[in-house]
């Protein structure tokens, strides 16, 4: 695209994406963006043979559907994780410059011991909505606030109840995110076994040795239990509340009506029903009820990039395609992160030849929770860019897969320039460090790609196989 000012504004207001702008244009500022809509919807639509439309996906969001596992940050704070190579899918003077903003740990007070067991309705209508994956997504951040005096188990149930885990400490709790992965829904909905699996999974040894006990039925939706049974799970409940176990009964629905089933169960335990739909909601929740903790890090924070004009020639943000005037005006749009939560920005970047060291400066700003406005600065140097591909911080590899994706997705102008497609994508997935396909989100992103891929194909030529 050419850099010039009145090509860029009707460039995005054309196109919907960011344009190349001059380095003079130093500074921009974005949001940390954490919403997974269009690969959510991605996901979704393939599982049905089909594709969303080029308007349904933007990059930020696929951008966010990736663990880029950033090194941990302080307790109660933000830490920023920079790293820059190649662009393999732009032109050879291009450069991919990543900037991360990391969550730590909510703060916690006190030492007592958590023992949580879940008690997880895997049913046909669990599928509905990826409402399954929504428990996934929201379990797979609750995992790494649990310490390892916690302990944690798993009773899935449809027709038939087992447990998958006892009695886990929070030190291994991946073992749990690890057995989600494996679940499929199927069947119908068996809550008298479910429960009564669960209840045997609360007293055990390791469970009565913690001060905070709790039991969480998850489910979508739930027949009414016959008469005959509901003294049974009553006495059931009563003895685990006695016990010192609390009881609790999570919808995941996406309105704010629950059936029958769930409110009598509900009743039984003396409580009432929490609804949740998406993954933030049930994470947030349980981090309030099941660990007493605050998990909100980052309230009103913004990153912003003041890039040196002196080495830089030009940039190009991947998304965040919301102003009028090709990213040239700063957004006053702010994030709240919670708990290990992360946004990441990505640029392609020209830097000038024998240009200073100093590339750019990332700012981060935000309200702490008790409301005091705190910021890091952090300087990215030209040192910080590798020449190679596989030199590359995984972070960086994962991003660069995820933004080319949705640009070919969404029929980006510089994918259509570049005659970029998801086979070569995918193709770029197969050479990234091997330690990336060792992580959950990326072989997960890849494979809804893969399934992306045979949808077109199978859209475009109906005799494809």
């Amino acid at each position: 695209a050419p850099i010039a000012a009145g090509f860029n504004r009707q460039f995005l207001i054309k196109e919907r994406t960011n344009p190349v702008v001059p380095g003079t244009l130093r500074r921009s500022r974005l949001p940390l963006w954490t919403t997974t809509d269009s690969f959510d919807r991605l996901r979704g639509e393939v599982a049905q043979r089909g594709l969303p439309s080029p308007r349904q996906i933007h990059v930020e969001d696929m951008l966010a559907a990736m663990d880029y596992r950033y090194a941990r940050a302080p307790e109660g704070r933000l830490a920023i994780r920079a790293a820059a190579g190649p662009s393999v899918f732009g032109d050879d003077q291009a450069k991919l410059l990543q900037v991360g903003v990391q969550a730590g740990l909510p703060k916690r007070y006190g030492s007592a011991s958590s023992h949580i067991t879940l008690a997880l309705d895997v049913s046909d209508s669990m599928r509905w909505n990826d409402r399954l994956e929504t428990v996934r997504g929201a379990l797979r951040q609750f995992v790494k606030l649990l310490r390892p005096v916690d302990r944690i188990s798993l009773v899935v149930f449809n027709e038939e109840a087992y447990a998958m885990l006892e009695d886990v400490p929070g030190y291994e709790a991946d073992l749990l995110v690890g057995a989600l992965e494996t679940l499929t829904p199927r069947g119908g909905t068996n809550a008298l076994a479910g429960l009564q699996t669960a209840a045997t999974c609360t007293g055990s040894p390791a469970a009565m040795a913690c001060q905070g006990r709790h039991l969480v039925v998850i489910s979508d939706d739930m027949p009414r239990l016959p008469l005959s049974a509901e003294e049974d799970v009553r006495q059931l409940f009563d003895t685990l509340a006695a016990g010192g176990t609390n009881i609790h009964v999570v919808a995941m629905h996406e309105r704010d009506e629950v059936n029958d089933g769930l409110d009598d169960l509900a009743a039984l335990a003396a409580g009432t029903v929490d609804v949740c739909h998406r993954d933030d909601q049930l994470h947030v929740w349980m981090c309030q009820k099941l660990l007493a903790l605050s998990p909100v890090v980052a309230r009103d924070a913004r990153l912003t990039i003041d890039f040196n004009p002196q080495a830089v020639e030009a940039y190009r943000l991947f998304g965040h395609e919301a102003t009028t005037a090709g990213g040239t005006l700063l957004s006053d749009e702010t994030s709240t992160l919670l708990a290990t939560q992360s946004g990441t920005a990505l640029y392609e970047v020209w830097l000038k030849p024998d240009a200073p060291s100093l590339v750019a400066t990332a700012l981060v700003t935000w309200n702490d929770e008790e409301g005091e406005r705190r910021a890091i600065r952090q300087e990215i140097h030209r040192s910080q860019f590798r020449t190679a591909w596989r030199e590359m911080a995984l972070p960086l590899q994962a991003a660069a897969i995820a933004a080319e994706a949705a640009e070919v997705l969404r029929q980006s102008p510089f994918c259509s320039v570049r005659d970029r497609d998801l086979r070569e994508v995918l193709a770029q997935a197969e050479e990234v460090n091997p330690r990336l396909w060792e992580r959950d989100s990326f072989r997960r992103f890849i494979e809804v790609l893969r399934k992306s891929e045979a949808t077109r194909r199978g859209l475009e030529n109906p005799n494809w196989r």
